[in-house]
């Protein structure tokens, strides 16, 4: 891990801060989101549908969220492709990831996601939550389908470590998702909790290789999903399992960079426990960045309980400091820099080509 030579936080307000992203309504920034950056107890935001208009409106919405910012901040979106595309026209709308698998061309996967970085880059945006590399295995999924590039591991293998070499040559922070892998449920974690009980030969040939190339290409985000694996751990789903977390991706797999969650709002766990507790079992597992995606307000209960867990002593101050070093390591690397991708890429005639040449395929 790089040192970062940014400040670390010393106290537990702002050190439980640097480990919640936060989402928000609207085009604008919220005063409270604005205040929680500009002291220090937010890493960053995540942006939907909901806050994109036009580009020269996410530029100022991204521009407000810099200049807000005590720390640089990560300033996230889910822009997978197909119909996980949170950018409209006149940004390019590239085709789904099914349809990229379909051509099974690595240099096309690579090419596509430094298209794709160029233009989130242009608008301020620096942390892109994709590629998908949930093995589309089950066809009853209710949520992965055409979000993932195929049935095949060794294809899902070989473009999405292509796609993550793409967005890390144009200088995006990428992520790859979602760990230990989504493409076996019967259920919509966004819903319910679902339950994969396949064996751990199955997950090891299965699920596993595609992060573990994503490792090896050098991914700085791992997404960990809201998923129970019985033959990793019989009581916790991924997000909130020390043996996944800790055990598997960081001491098996040797990954180094940041572990985020997914959305702790989602029915996965809030079924099943409340958020603060959800917020608090993530960072105990060894989550470095927690997303809470509804408003400041559910942001501020998860920082709330970082800071009150570490206060009682529940929750290890250092190795929430090692979390957020981590996180300020990888900000260092890549959002310290200006924005080099020219606006005028945006929906620009070459990435159009791009797209259909995966839509033609």
């Amino acid at each position: 891990m790089i040192e970062p030579r940014l400040n670390l936080p010393e106290d537990p307000d702002r050190i439980a801060g640097q480990m919640v992203l936060c989402g928000f309504a609207g085009k604008t920034l919220p005063d409270e989101v604005r205040r929680a950056l500009a002291e220090g107890r937010l890493a960053g935001v995540v942006l939907f549908a909901r806050n994109l208009g036009g580009p020269d409106e996410v530029r100022a919405l991204t521009g407000s969220i810099r200049a807000a910012s005590e720390l640089p901040p990560l300033v996230a979106v889910d822009q997978e492709g197909g119909r996980v595309s949170r950018l409209q026209p006149p940004f390019t709308q590239w085709p789904s990831m099914r349809a990229l698998g379909r051509r099974d061309d690595p240099a096309l996967a690579r090419e596509i996601a430094a298209a794709v970085a160029d233009e989130l880059l242009a608008v301020g945006i620096n942390l892109n939550f994709a590629p998908v590399l949930d093995v589309d295995s089950n066809p009853s999924n209710p949520v992965i389908g055409d979000r993932s590039l195929g049935p095949k591991p060794e294809r899902v293998t070989a473009l999405g470590a292509a796609m993550i070499e793409g967005f890390l040559s144009a200088g995006l922070l990428c992520c790859a998702k979602h760990f230990p892998g989504h493409g076996d449920t019967g259920a919509d974690s966004h819903q319910e909790l679902p339950t994969v009980t396949a064996d751990r030969a199955t997950i090891s040939r299965r699920e596993l290789p595609p992060f573990a190339a994503a490792i090896a290409a050098g991914v700085p985000v791992v997404m960990a999903a809201h998923v129970k694996f019985t033959a990793l751990d019989h009581y916790y789903p991924a997000s909130i399992s020390p043996r996944i977390l800790d055990g598997l991706l960081r001491e098996e797999l040797g990954f180094r960079g940041v572990i985020v969650t997914d959305d702790l709002e989602m029915g996965a766990l809030m079924k099943n426990m409340p958020l603060t507790d959800a917020a608090f079992a993530a960072a105990r597992a060894g989550a470095d960045l927690l997303l809470v995606c509804s408003g400041p307000a559910p942001a501020e209960a998860a920082r709330r309980a970082l800071k009150d867990a570490m206060r009682m002593g529940a929750l290890s101050e250092g190795r929430s400091l090692l979390s957020v070093q981590r996180a300020l390591a990888l900000k260092e690397r890549f959002t310290s820099r200006p924005a080099a991708a020219d606006p005028r890429v945006i929906g620009c005639v070459r990435h159009q080509e791009l797209a259909e040449r995966v839509r033609g395929g």
